[in-house]
């Protein structure tokens, strides 16, 4: 990539720097108004893009609320692959409930202002109710064989 162009795109960087989803869309579009861009330099600023964004969700409320979630999930399936039934009740009923919170989720992040803090703010107590439990049963077991975390899905 030619050094103008890196020096554009910086600059681009540097005055939407503070609203980094609003640099990346600046970037985009750059990248759609300039297509001798090589492929190469578009791979690597797409992948420059999504690292910013997978940062900014992990630090946002609803990133924090949807990784805990995440792990729920995981600790649902390792629980309902256990083959006892009442693990695999338990496994069935926080699975329902992530999903629900799931879902409520998805509506409050397309709320704006104090309806949104409102929304989210249950969402979380939710969330942590359920993580909670969940993390008790880890802690303390019925005398079954140890809950093992399963890795992350990429």
């Amino acid at each position: 990539m030619a050094r103008g162009t890196w020096t554009q795109l910086w600059r681009l960087l540097k005055r939407y720097g503070p609203l980094a989803l609003a640099a990346w869309r600046q970037v985009d579009k750059y990248l759609k108004e300039h297509p001798d861009v090589s492929a190469a330099s578009k791979q690597q600023i797409l992948r420059w893009r999504d690292q910013v964004i997978a940062v900014k969700n992990r630090r946002s409320v609803e990133g924090r609320l949807r990784g805990t979630l995440e792990v729920v999930d995981r600790l649902a399936a390792e629980h309902a692959s256990s083959g006892r039934p009442e693990r695999v009740a338990t496994a069935r009923d926080w699975a329902d409930r992530a999903a629900d919170i799931t879902r409520a989720l998805d509506m409050a992040v397309t709320r704006t202002g104090t309806q949104k803090k409102l929304m989210l703010d249950r969402i979380a107590a939710r969330t942590d109710a359920l993580a909670a439990e969940a993390f008790e049963s880890l802690v303390d077991d019925d005398g079954g064989p140890p809950v093992e975390i399963p890795p992350r899905r990429p």
